[in-house]
C-alpha cells in the first residue's frame, strides 16, 4: 500500500499540469547542482516541470600506520559506494521576464555500501522534502537555479562486524531520523 501513494501523489499533481500553449522550443534541458547531482529539466506544460536526478560516488581507503620506531605496516582498506537519485515536481507560481518562481516538492533515495577487513556497512537513505525556487535564464540555453526548503531524512543501516573483540560477529542495526533546512543551487543547460 505505501508504494501506491507516491505514485497516486504525483498522478494527482499532474492532473492540476495546464496544457503548454506557446511553450518555447528546446526547453528541455540538462542540470548540474550541488548538493552534487546531474539531472533533467522536462517541461510537462507551462506550470509544471520534471526534474529527476541521480547522484553516486567511488571511494577506496587506504592506510599505514608508522610506530614509534618508524616501522610502517597496513592500517587497513575499504571501498565505498553510494547511488542515489531523485525526483522533484516544480510547480511554477510566478513569472517575471527572464526570472519564475516555483514551489517543489522532492523524494530522493540513496544507496550506500561501505567494505572493509573489519565490518561490512549498508545503509538506505530516503528524504522528502519542500523548497521555494528560483529560476533564472541567462540566455535562450542556459540558465541557474536556486532553492531553499525544509526536508525529512530518514536514514537505515546495518553495519555487521568481523575480526575479533567484544563486538565481533555482531550486526548493529540503526534507523536516524532528521528534520532541517534543505538548499540548492545549480545551471541548467538547455538542448
Amino acid at each position: 500500500m505505501r508504494m501506491y501513494l507516491p505514485l497516486a501523489l504525483v498522478l494527482a499533481l499532474f492532473v492540476q499540469c495546464r496544457p503548454a500553449e506557446a511553450q518555447e522550443k528546446n526547453a528541455v534541458g540538462l542540470t548540474l547542482a550541488y548538493p552534487a547531482s546531474v539531472g533533467l529539466l522536462w517541461p510537462v506544460s507551462i506550470t509544471c516541470a520534471l526534474r529527476p536526478e541521480i547522484s553516486g560516488s567511488l571511494r577506496s581507503n587506504d592506510s599505514t600506520v608508522t610506530s614509534g620506531t618508524g616501522q610502517v605496516s597496513s592500517g587497513g582498506s575499504s571501498d565505498n559506494r553510494a547511488l542515489g537519485g531523485g525526483l522533484s515536481v516544480l510547480f511554477y507560481v510566478r513569472k517575471w521576464e527572464d526570472l519564475r518562481v516555483y514551489v517543489t516538492p522532492r523524494f530522493a533515495y540513496t544507496r550506500s555500501t561501505s567494505t572493509s577487513d573489519t565490518s561490512d556497512y549498508v545503509a538506505s537513505d530516503y528524504l522528502v522534502s519542500g523548497s521555494v525556487g528560483f529560476e533564472y535564464s541567462l540566455g535562450r540555453r542556459f540558465g541557474i537555479f536556486a532553492e531553499i526548503g525544509v526536508s525529512y531524512d530518514r536514514q537505515t543501516s546495518s553495519n555487521n562486524v568481523a575480526g575479533t573483540g567484544v563486538t565481533a560477529g555482531s550486526v548493529l542495526d540503526t534507523t536516524i531520523s532528521t528534520t532541517g533546512p534543505r538548499s540548492g543551487i545549480g545551471a541548467i543547460f538547455r538542448f
